[in-house]
């Protein structure tokens, strides 16, 4: 499996709700970043492999995602840029908001992710979040 495979195959797992596969993927010291947005509790970052479930527990605990698309993908080397969109509704304010999402990886020759980030709209969330 190619590293885009391994990207695509992510987000395959992600939309089944399969975390631990994802964990299976990640190299053990990891960097996981999101934007630096302290008033939406889905931008978690950290580092090492047995700390991104604290990413996917924020996402499950605060938002309810009805759409989520990617659909765009660009390999170079071991980096893969994966682009696209979702929408996703707010538990505790039941409001919703739509944004842009680029994901980047990166691999080692193992093909374990070394550095995940990711980029949204965090304008827009922190709309969603606020009370």
């Amino acid at each position: 499996m190619n590293y885009k495979e391994i990207a695509q195959n992510s987000i395959a797992n992600f939309l089944k709700g399969d975390v631990n596969a994802i964990l299976n993927v990640l190299d053990e010291n990891v960097e996981w970043i999101n934007p630096d947005a302290p008033e939406v509790p889905v931008a978690v970052s950290v580092k090492g492999k047995n700390n991104v479930p604290k990413f996917f527990s924020a996402v499950a605990e605060t938002v309810d995602i009805s759409r989520f698309e990617i659909n765009n993908y660009i390999a170079e080397g071991p980096k893969v840029v994966g682009w696209g969109s979702y929408d996703a509704k707010v538990k505790s304010t039941g409001k919703s908001f739509t944004t842009p999402l680029i994901m980047t990886w990166e691999f080692n020759p193992q093909g374990k992710c070394v550095k995940w980030q990711g980029y949204t709209n965090t304008s827009a969330q922190a709309k969603a979040f606020a009370k």
